[in-house]
């Protein structure tokens, strides 16, 4: 399976000017205000006229430092902010987060509420809500943001919409709805693509909106990036952009706005008539030039599906695969048709799922038929692969169908249920059995008394699902299963895996099945699908806090519901029958549910070892706090494997440009290394041909598919592995792959 980044070429989505660079801090990139409130709160000051004898300390130190980016007039608004301007301490508060410096933003935006600005409630509730300087704390950011918006902030409304969709609070809020109709009134970029994830997960629109009036804020607050944000909108949501979106891009792609002309190549690239497919090309090859992921995919595309026009086969998958390298998922389809043709099902399903289930709209159909398609051609090998599942989703129920989108149901709480996924089979290992599907699906359907039906309402999707009555009912069929799989010859224990940020139910569940069958791994497979976001292509030049952030978020709030899920499972289907694996930022979920959610689990409850394997894989999750939790982590389960690699990338996006911390995932001179739990080093391997950001080695190494057969299937210990054992430069040993494994 292949992963890519969380925000499509994050360098570029942040800008930190070079002059609001504090002294004796080192600089992060902002992330409490958007760019359009940077630009708005900039422009305050753009008419003052700087005269040195002005009488006003803050207008002056405002001009100095956001219309001349002098930072004398730093002093200035520090003397005004210590005479008790509320204002100053708002503006310093802003330029600190321009240069990145969340920890003085937040001092200065508390010092700006506390003296009574109202507006500065809005920046101060948003650093608790995303714990920017500051410890996370949800109910004390709704009531900031409450009261600022009740002032009369529009600004707030966004995140209080947010907050309010995805639970983050237990403050009552309005409808989601009505704060999204009131935030969209201010046309910032980021307010519209947030909107949009929330359409995406399943929210209700705003009503009496169609596009035209949707965009036309957005338009006229930020006409560049308002049109580019306007068409990936449109695009994410399979509607037809406007004539004033158009017009727009036209406009932006003038002022050199490499995003506009990639954006009016794809429009133009997909005409019928040849002369307009030339125009498009040109944009294209300009936006090429610029690095633009959406223009890698669409010309990639386009010379793939019209040889007569394309230079080299090669050429243009190069050209696919670095705009999925750069964050365009939708590279997956067209990926996935060339391996198709080419026989290869196995990459071409894996290609499809990852637009399927990551995509825009209009990719994501094309790409779920795919899905279905290629298991019913009689050249592909496929089975029919049972996931049990326990999901904090919102299900919705469509007569004997039940489907689930990217929002909480009440209070977290628990669905239990049973899918069927068809997966190529051609890529597992030749000794895997598959003969024992029939009759775990049988334990399930005798249980359930329901077959499984497709999880879309118009059958686009492989997976088909069917839910239990409640935990009872579950266990009991979860554990007849279990005794079905030993009596077969398997383990009769089961595999319980927890996925990262932006995964779909429908993603998690293939990932589990992909796992099961590439991995030849023993036990019943069971996933834990928390209500992440379905990730859609990100504007370039918008916050990376669109989709990591809000998912970071929806797994805090989900914690005390995943530990309650945890403790049940392990008494009643039994600890020493439970894997853990859990992949990026699920690995952070796993450490939170297993010690902090509320204190570490009860050890006068339990059985040690707790779990028989615990797995993090791509761990997304502070490298200091994963060393200072581990000595609790250890004492859980037999054994403790993490898997770390210096050519992830979602590790450096995550480390470096969003938490500003490393991440214990990461390999090579920051791998983590900590007594008891077994560092895999995969720095020296090749993460496989699918996983073009490194994120997704769970799925395509080779080398660690087999080593973590081993584990779960023979208990082997790393010194019975194809591993070798070194030593860290600060000391420490950890574990790589010996070179006879590391090129498989």
């Amino acid at each position: 399976m292949i992963r890519f980044p969380t925000c499509a070429v994050i360098a570029m989505c942040i800008s930190t000017p070079a002059w609001a660079q504090l002294s004796g801090s080192a600089a992060m990139p902002g992330g409490v205000l958007t760019p359009s409130e940077h630009n708005a709160f900039q422009g305050s000051f753009s008419d003052i006229e700087i005269t040195e004898g002005r009488a006003d300390p803050y207008k002056l130190g405002g001009a100095l430092v956001f219309q001349q980016k002098e930072d004398a007039g730093l002093n200035l608004l520090q003397s005004a902010a210590a005479a008790g301007n509320a204002d100053a301490s708002m503006a310093l508060g802003v330029a600190a987060d321009a240069a990145g410096q969340s920890q003085a933003a937040y001092d200065w935006f508390s010092t700006s509420a506390q003296a009574g600005n109202a507006k500065a409630l809005t920046w101060l509730g948003r650093s608790e809500l995303y714990g920017l300087g500051t410890i996370k704390n949800f109910d004390a950011a709704v009531d900031s943001l409450l009261t600022s918006f009740e002032a009369g902030n529009s600004e707030a409304a966004r995140d209080l919409a947010k907050a309010s969709a995805y639970q983050w609070t237990t403050r009552s809020l309005q409808e989601p709805s009505t704060l999204w109709s009131r935030a969209l009134g201010g046309g910032d970029v980021v307010t519209l693509l947030d909107y949009g994830r929330y359409l995406s997960a399943g929210g209700e629109p705003v009503k009496n909106t169609d596009a035209a009036v949707l965009f036309e804020p957005t338009l006229k607050n930020d006409p560049v990036m308002g049109s580019v944000a306007s068409w990936d909108f449109a695009r994410d949501q399979d509607l037809m952009p406007t004539g004033s979106v158009l017009t727009a891009l036209m406009a932006a792609h003038d002022s050199g706005n490499a995003g506009a002309t990639a954006r009016l190549g794809e429009w133009f690239v997909n005409s019928d008539d040849p002369a307009e497919q030339k125009i498009g090309i040109s944009y294209l090859d300009e936006a090429v030039g610029k690095g633009q992921s959406v223009a890698y995919t669409a010309l990639g595309n386009h010379y793939i599906s019209h040889a007569d026009q394309a230079g080299s086969k090669e050429a243009a998958l190069n050209m696919l695969l670095t705009g999925l390298r750069l964050g365009d998922p939708d590279a997956g389809t067209p990926l996935s048709r060339y391996y198709y043709r080419e026989g290869d099902f196995g990459v071409a399903y894996d290609y499809a799922v990852l637009t399927s289930t990551a995509g825009t709209a209009r990719g994501k159909m094309e790409a779920k038929q795919a899905t279905i398609n290629l298991c019913r051609d009689a050249s592909a090998e496929c089975k029919r692969i049972p996931v049990a599942f326990i999901t904090s989703r919102r299900a919705k129920i469509h007569g004997d169908q039940v489907e689930f989108d990217g929002l909480p149901n009440d209070g977290f709480q628990p669905t239990y249920g049973f899918a069927e996924v068809m997966v190529p089979t051609e890529d597992a290992p030749a000794d895997t059995d598959f003969d024992w599907w029939g009759a775990i699906t049988n334990a399930f359907l005798s249980a359930f008394g329901a077959a499984p039906k497709p999880i879309d309402v118009f059958e686009q999707s492989a997976v088909q699902a069917t839910i239990a009555g409640d935990w009872n009912d579950f266990s009991a069929a979860l554990k007849h299963a279990m005794e079905q799989d030993k009596g077969r010859g398997g383990s009769g224990e089961t595999l319980l895996f927890v996925h990262g940020v932006n995964t779909s139910f429908e993603g998690a569940v293939l990932a589990a099945a992909r796992l099961k069958v590439k991995g030849n791994l023993p036990g019943v497979p069971v996933i834990y699908s928390w209500p992440a976001g379905d990730a859609v292509r990100t504007s370039d030049g918008a916050p990376p806090s669109l989709d990591y952030t809000s998912d970071v978020n929806t797994a805090a709030r989900n914690c005390d519901a995943f530990q309650d899920f945890l403790v049940q499972f392990t008494k009643v289907i039994g600890s020493g029958n439970t894997t853990l694996i859990a992949h990026s930022h699920g690995s952070d979920m796993l450490v939170s549910g297993l010690t902090s959610c509320r204190g570490a689990l009860p050890g006068d409850e339990r059985v040690a070892p707790l779990l028989q394997h615990v797995i993090y894989a791509a761990p997304d999750i502070d490298r200091d706090e994963f060393v200072a939790i581990a000595p609790q982590i250890v004492k859980l389960a037999a054994d403790v494997t993490l898997y770390a690699s210096d050519a992830d990338l979602a590790m450096f996006l995550s480390g470096d440009l969003i938490n500003g911390n490393p991440r214990a995932g990461m390999g090579g001179a920051r791998r983590t290394v900590v007594d008891g739990v077994d560092t895999i080093d995969l720095s020296n391997i090749a993460v496989g041909s699918g996983s073009n950001d490194g994120h997704g080695y769970l799925w395509t190494a080779n080398a660690v598919l087999d080593d973590l057969n081993e584990i779960i299937r023979h208990d082997a210990q790393p010194t019975q592995r194809c591993l070798e054992k070194l030593t860290g430069a600060q000391g420490g040993a950890y574990w790589q792959f010996r070179s006879d494994c590391a090129s498989q």
